[in-house]
């Protein structure tokens, strides 16, 4: 029984294209994390303010 793995040139464009897709989202994800992270962080300092009665205006 012979077996081969044949490979063309559309896979290995498609793998690139994969590769390049997984990564791109990797990297939105990772920076929408640190934004919502820093969205949270000031909502939190707005509220904190508002219950101490001072104003950030």
């Amino acid at each position: 029984m012979n077996i081969a793995l044949g490979f063309c040139f559309w896979d290995i464009l498609a793998l690139i294209v994969l590769l390049a897709v997984v990564i791109g989202f990797v990297i939105r994800t990772v920076n929408l994390n640190k934004q919502e992270k820093e969205l949270e962080d000031e909502l939190s300092e707005i509220y904190a303010d508002q219950t101490t009665g001072r104003s950030s205006n």
